[in-house]
């Protein structure tokens, strides 16, 4: 509701321009219709044929063209028209189907003949005042410093460099401050008042650098202000010629707004990117320089934005960059002298080699990245700004990396127990001698020569002649109770950086013969052997990956193989192999311990023997038969523990 006095204000300066716009088309489009006339009595009398058309969003240049072909018209039309015509036309002459086109979409017609050429209409451009005197009259006494200056219509670039060169002052033109004529009379003031009343008078100020002694002609507060509002044709709040004599040349899809907060709210749809950095410098009163101009147009609506800020999201995606010296915007390519820059970025915990390959490779399409191993340290060559993004990066990923310590305790324990009575009779081969242990365990071999001793010593005892044993005849005797209790801790410790695998293998190697005959033909073959040696291994393996999240959890990956040994169950084969694997991934707090497995195996075995129905019978049975029972226990545990180190 505040912008509607504004509105009306604006509405009444506007308005009179609009009127003579208005009019001076009105007599453009009589010229038009007069030449149609007579035409169409003559020359091109399809003009007076009448026309049906109806047509859906078709271009002039179709309409016009399909116009031509139906009633032999001559015509032309240019690329420049984009306007697309909805409508039906129906009974109208050629004529005023062709005027109603000029006047409804702005379009002039050059006659050549019988052809007409189409193109949009552009309003004569009115007459600027000329600027005459190209040496300006300026007197100046160097040594009581006055000035005696008269410009009538002068060109400030002129005035500006006879001012120079007779005073010998360096005096500078912004990039703001466009061509206009200068005009002024003063005579025997001091320099600076005579140039800032010059400035004034001309809508400019003085600006004096005491650093380096230059004078810098500038656009006035006003000036400054004025351009506010950009919309189209219609330039709201400009108060001096310069944005009034701009005003035709912004298109119909560019709004730029100068907020009190000296903020800018852009809204562009389809516009080059070139025009809306020129629009918004001007309107924000900003000195920019193109070393080379962007390409592409784009699409674009922000608030409250400065313009260094908005030049940085236009030139986002392309190959221009912009640097800000002195408050002047210079924009160019971002690999071009000026623009390019070269940087050292050194690491402190994490070596170049890591942090390169973790760069992704967008972030670093035109910059050129170079190791530096003695300092530990990536060499960055390109555009500035993109040096900047990535510097930021690197910096973010050069944190410490967690050292992680793993404890694993694998404890294996074997339990067994054997026991084995009794008494077997056998016959062997030879004559067996009496001979065994007798203590701790009885494991005792009668032989013949005993046993018949023995049976003598019955008989002269007057008891039962059992006679005599055949000497090959022996007895084997057995009383043994075996327990063994294996235990075997191993406890090594792995340490590795966070995400990195840690691996140990601890074994034993066994090496078995094998013997190949080669046989070398021919009447009287030769049969050569040649021994080979293989080898079986029996490992203690580990591997373990871990990895550190928040609040000390730790994941690990862990895999852990175990192999032993085992007696061959054929003879002469080789030995055997026991593996017991386990793989599994877990997660723990830091210093917690957890048991990863524990594998536990039970064997009972009872085997018993003897002479049938005699070992069944009390007592007398444990002379006619053999028992042996086996128990075994084994157990695999595994304790594992890190801990983070930094």
């Amino acid at each position: 509701m505040k912008k509607k006095p504004i509105f009306i204000v604006i509405l009444f300066f506007l308005a009179p321009f609009i009127v003579v716009s208005q009019e001076e088309f009105k007599e453009h489009l009589t010229e038009i219709d007069s030449t149609l006339t007579r035409l169409s009595q003559s020359e091109v009398p399809g003009l007076n044929e009448m026309a049906e058309f109806s047509v859906v969003s078709a271009t002039i240049q179709e309409l016009l063209r399909g116009a031509a072909e139906a009633y032999e018209l001559n015509v032309s039309v240019s690329p420049d028209i984009k306007a697309k015509v909805t409508n039906n036309f129906t009974n109208v002459s050629v004529k005023d189907l062709i005027l109603f086109l000029c006047e409804k979409y702005e379009l002039d017609i050059d006659f050549i003949g019988s052809i007409m050429s189409f193109y949009p209409y552009k309003a004569p451009q009115k007459e600027e005042i000329p600027i005459t005197n190209p040496t300006p009259k300026i007197i100046y006494d160097n040594e009581k410093d006055l000035l005696t200056v008269d410009l009538k219509n002068d060109s400030i670039t002129s005035f500006v460099r006879e001012l120079t060169t007779i005073s010998g002052k360096n005096i500078i033109l912004a990039p703001s401050v466009k061509e206009q004529p200068m005009n002024g009379l003063i005579k025997s003031v001091s320099f600076d008042i005579g140039l800032e009343k010059i400035a004034f008078a001309n809508n400019l100020k003085l600006e004096k650098s005491e650093e380096d002694d230059f004078y810098i002609l500038n656009k006035t507060e006003s000036a400054e202000e004025a351009p506010t509002t950009i919309r189209g044709a219609g330039i709201r709040g400009q108060t001096n010629k310069n944005a009034q004599a701009r005003k035709n040349d912004f298109p119909d899809n560019l709004f730029i707004e100068l907020t009190n907060d000296s903020l800018l709210n852009v809204e562009a749809i389809n516009i080059p990117v070139a025009d809306i950095i020129n629009e918004a410098a001007y309107t924000s009163n900003k000195n920019y320089i193109f070393f080379s101009v962007p390409e592409g147009s784009t699409f674009l609506k922000v608030n409250n934005i400065n313009f260094s800020d908005l030049l940085e999201f236009l030139l986002r995606g392309t190959n221009h960059t912009y640097i800000n010296q002195k408050d002047v915007f210079i924009i160019g390519n971002r690999l071009d002298e000026g623009f390019r820059t070269t940087k050292l970025v050194k690491f402190q915990y994490r070596t170049m080699w890591e942090i390169q390959a973790s760069i992704p490779p967008q972030l670093i399409e035109d910059i050129q990245v170079l190791p530096f191993e003695e300092l530990n340290a990536l060499i960055l060559s390109g555009s500035s700004s993109r040096i900047k993004e990535v510097e930021k990066l690197l910096l973010e990923l050069d944190q410490p990396v967690p050292n992680i310590m793993i404890s694993v305790m694998v404890i294996e324990v074997n339990k067994s127990k054997t026991t084995d009575f009794g008494i077997s009779a056998a016959f062997g081969d030879s004559t067996k001698t009496t001979r065994g242990n007798v203590f701790p365990d009885v494991d005792v071999t009668v032989g013949a020569n005993t046993i018949n001793s023995f049976l003598e010593k019955i008989h002269m005892n007057n008891f039962i002649n059992l006679g005599k044993v055949n000497p090959n005849f022996y007895l084997t005797i057995k009383a043994l109770e075996e327990n063994g209790n294996i235990k075997v801790n191993s406890t090594p410790k792995l340490s590795t950086l966070n995400g990195h695998e840690a691996t140990m293998t601890i074994g034993r190697s066994v090496y078995y013969k094998e013997s190949t005959q080669n046989v070398t033909g021919g009447v009287n073959p030769i049969i050569t052997t040649s021994p080979r040696f293989n080898k079986v291994d029996a490992n203690l393996s580990i591997k373990i990956i871990p990895i550190v999240s928040g609040n000390d959890n730790i994941t690990l990956d862990i895999e852990a193989e175990f192999s032993d040994f085992i007696p061959p169950e054929i003879e002469d084969a080789p030995p055997g192999n026991a593996t017991r694997k386990f793989v599994s991934q877990i997660r723990i707090l830091n210093q917690e311990t957890i048991l990863l497995g524990g594998l536990e195996e039970v064997s009972k075995e009872k085997l018993h023997s003897g002479t049938p129905f005699l070992s069944k019978i009390p007592i007398i049975k444990w002379l006619f038969s053999r028992s042996t029972t086996k128990n075994s226990e084994s157990k695999l545990l595994i304790l594992i523990s890190p801990e983070i180190v930094f």
